[in-house]
């Protein structure tokens, strides 16, 4: 009886145990139902892929999710000190410290307001602020457009159209020109009256001279079209001004426009770019060396590829440039100057191929059309600088000097629908020739050595006052252009164009052309409380030297007077 006694106490005391075990634990394990709701601060409208992070330091681990289309999210967590945070593209993030306690549920509503950290990012040409219409161009805007050449910096200006590449022809700036221009036109003049300056010195392109009778080939030759934008590459650009207005009589020989151009200088690191599309690859490289140590001299080196089809689907047709550059920056400061040396030299070379397509030709004859373009420029600045305060600001010496060799070759089968006399009479009158055959195969190729050669001398003087400050520039500069080539070479009783009536001439018996030029500009500012005058006023003289006395031009000096006023 005393045995039956303890032994009910004891299961007794062990039942009390266990359920007292099982009652804790299942009070520990209570969890909480957590529903988050998320919506705009501004239109209370529920927003959707709201991150929702719940932590809880008793808790190892991270619990979330993002709000459905309600803006809702349901968490099942436990009781005690948790953190609850909130993030969505656009907008602030939220934070909240929360003590959660036994309950069934528990509802958040979250008001979240739009950021405003992000800032705007500008991807066009900026408005210059000087008395003439200027468009600038930096490296964030270039680096957003990926360009492959300088023909798609265009898109950047004002009324610019984004479009593919066209490096199929000559890829013309038109700045300033009439509707309704076209590629062959006569008067279609705004590229070659737009000058381009590079560091300072001009890209002279009077001395080529290639051409070909071949009216389906005549839109990939330049000249008289001034630069090709297609041969400058951008990845060594720094910044680009494009004056639409009346530039500063410094430059000469111009109509339509100003394109100055400043490539990197400086120390910095590798750089390097890759771009494929379906219609070309690209391919850069560059780095600037301090090699003094102290930013004295620095050395910029920078290599660029181009393929490009024209066709994706034809490989007959392609177009490939190559350029490089090595460019010397040397500087020296003392008590009374301070001294920059600038020595650049730079290579650029076009490569151009057009196959036909035997199984579409007549007789399955194959014509080729090749062009190369080889050129190399050495150009230099040196600048004077007082390190004192003077009225003379600062004296310039830019010396250029450019020579390319460029090739055309073109093999093409001609075929007469009608009987042709052969174009090989030199003298005029009548003369006894004979006939083209009916179908014969011509070869026909244009060998060009553009060579020139510019020298400048400039400075600037500066007056100030009160209420008046004034900037004096004048200058002195000399240009040449000759091309020493052979000219068009080929059988002038096979001819590439049946009715063609001109007759071979080489190009280096055509007299080098040397012009001079002198300008003076002043620039002066009144200033009357919190406005300000500007007036520039300019006038440049050129005259052609060495031109023979029967030339109309021949001695005469000509005015060109600009004026701007803002």
């Amino acid at each position: 009886m005393i045995f039956k006694s303890k032994y009910q106490s004891a299961l007794f005391i062990f039942v009390m145990a266990v359920s007292t075990m099982v009652g804790a634990a299942c009070h520990v394990s209570a969890a909480v139902r957590l529903v988050v709701n998320v919506k705009d601060a501004a239109t209370l409208e529920p927003l959707e892929f709201a991150a929702v992070t719940f932590r809880q330091p008793a808790v190892a681990g991270v619990s979330g999710g993002h709000t459905d289309a309600e803006g809702s999210i349901t968490l099942t967590v436990q009781p005690g000190q948790a953190v609850i945070e909130l993030n969505l593209v656009g907008y602030k993030a939220q934070r909240r410290n929360l003590s959660l306690k036994d309950r069934e549920s528990l509802t958040l509503n979250f008001r979240l307001e739009p950021s405003t950290s992000l800032n705007e990012v500008v991807v066009t040409a900026r408005e210059g602020y000087n008395a003439t219409s200027a468009s600038l161009i930096d490296t964030t805007a270039m680096r957003h457009l990926q360009p492959s050449s300088f023909t798609d910096l265009m898109s950047l200006l004002p009324g610019g159209v984004t479009k593919d590449p066209e490096m199929g022809s000559v890829n013309r700036i038109d700045l300033r020109s009439a509707s309704g221009m076209t590629q062959n036109d006569d008067y279609a003049t705004a590229a070659l009256g737009t000058a381009f300056v590079v560091d300072g010195v001009r890209l002279n392109t009077d001395a080529d001279m290639q051409i070909t009778p071949d009216a389906n080939r005549t839109s990939r030759i330049s000249t008289g079209k001034g630069v090709d934008m297609r041969s400058l590459s951008t990845d060594d650009i720094e910044s680009v001004e494009i004056v639409r207005g009346i530039p500063s009589v410094e430059y000469g020989e111009l109509t339509s426009g100003l394109v100055s151009i400043k490539r990197k200088s400086g120390a910095g690191r590798l750089e390097a770019r890759f771009k494929a599309d379906t219609q070309s690859q690209l391919f850069y490289v560059g780095k600037g060396f301090d090699l003094s140590g102290d930013n004295t001299w620095i050395i910029n080196a920078g290599v660029d590829y181009l393929d490009s089809k024209i066709d994706p689907r034809n490989n007959r047709e392609n177009f490939k440039r190559v350029t490089g550059s090595l460019r010397s920056t040397k500087r020296w400061t003392g008590p009374v100057a301070r001294i920059a040396w600038n020595s650049n030299f730079s290579y650029s070379g076009m490569f151009e191929k057009d196959d036909n397509d035997p199984d579409l030709a007549v007789n399955n004859t194959i014509d080729f059309y090749q062009n190369s373009k080889h050129t190399m420029r050495w150009d230099n600045t040196l600048r004077y600088v007082p390190s004192v305060a003077s009225v003379l600001q600062e004296l310039n010496l830019v010396s250029g000097l450019s020579y390319g060799h460029e090739q055309l070759e073109q093999q093409k089968h001609v075929a007469s629908s009608r009987v042709m006399p052969m174009p090989v009479s030199l003298v005029e009158g009548d003369n006894y020739i004979g006939y083209l055959p009916m179908l014969y195969l011509a070869d026909y190729r244009v060998d060009g050595r553009p060579f020139t050669a510019s020298l400048k001398s400039s400075g600037r003087l500066r007056f100030g006052g009160s209420s008046l400050s004034s900037a004096l520039k004048f200058g002195v500069e000399w240009n040449m252009s000759k091309n020493y080539g052979r000219g068009a070479v080929y059988d002038i009783t096979r001819p590439l164009i049946a009715g063609n009536n001109t007759r071979p001439r080489a190009f280096r018996d055509v007299p080098a052309m040397h012009q001079l030029s002198a300008y003076l500009e002043s620039e002066t500012r009144f200033y009357a409380g919190k406005h300000t005058l500007s007036l520039t006023a300019g006038l440049r003289e050129t005259q052609l030297l060495h031109l023979d006395s029967r030339y109309e031009l021949s001695g005469k000096p000509y005015f060109d007077p600009r004026f701007n006023l803002v």
